[in-house]
């Protein structure tokens, strides 16, 4: 069995006790030839209807719910982070995106051939959405650096994490900035309203023991009556 039969059974929720029917539904689509110049044809495509149209129908289960919600999100943890090769390791797959179109960095070796015949395989990262592509369609959705060296690229994050790394300050400088910004300047403003009634409290409860001391304190200081 391959990995890919593999991942079709884990994601499959019939194994929980869920079997969904009315899934999927067979639609013609539009298919662009290799170049712009070839006449467009319609080919039959397997779609996902929406949710509210599933038919959910109970099952006895093989493993629990739990066990498969933990077997899909490693799965997908593989599928970001795994190395599909141990002869040639990434230190970067899965972490190092394109900043022009957002598409994931994948690894690579090219073959090359020097003036004297020697052979060597340089290693080099490209952004995946030029992989496998048509070529006119590489140009409207990669961005214009074809590929970069593993070399240069490593090197660059390796010394930016020293550098982090020697400068803690620097990283919490960071976080700070990004803690304040965006979506967590309103869990800012609820922190610090949070912080505010913390100190009325604690000032509340400082006056209130201060009476009673003053008052035990009174009590204590003033002559007992003798009683008759």
């Amino acid at each position: 069995m391959g990995t890919k039969q593999l991942a079709l059974i884990i994601r499959n929720p019939v194994y929980k006790g869920k079997f969904i029917a009315h899934r999927y539904q067979h639609v013609k689509v539009r298919k662009q030839g290799r170049t712009p110049d070839e006449p467009i044809r319609f080919v039959q495509k397997k779609i996902e209807r929406p949710r509210d149209e599933w038919i959910i129908v109970p099952v006895p289960p093989i493993v629990s719910p739990e066990l498969w919600v933990r077997a899909n999100k490693m799965l997908e943890k593989n599928a970001t982070m795994g190395r599909r090769s141990a002869k040639n390791p990434y230190l970067l797959i899965g972490l190092a995106k394109c900043a022009s179109c957002g598409y994931t960095f994948i690894g690579g070796r090219k073959k090359k051939t020097g003036k004297k015949g020697q052979i060597w395989r340089p290693c080099f990262y490209r952004c995946a959405a030029r992989g496998q592509r048509i070529p006119y369609v590489i140009k409207e959705i990669a961005g214009p650096q074809s590929q970069i060296s593993c070399t240069i690229l490593e090197d660059a994050v390796w010394s930016t994490v020293c550098t982090v790394l020697l400068k803690p300050q620097i990283l919490i400088d960071t976080l700070e900035l990004d803690f304040a910004a965006g979506d967590n300047a309103q869990l800012t403003a609820e922190i610090k309203l949070l912080e505010k009634r913390y100190e009325k409290r604690t000032l509340r409860m400082r006056n209130c023991t201060e009476r009673i001391w003053q008052k035990s304190s009174m009590s204590e200081s003033s002559p007992r009556k003798e009683s008759s």
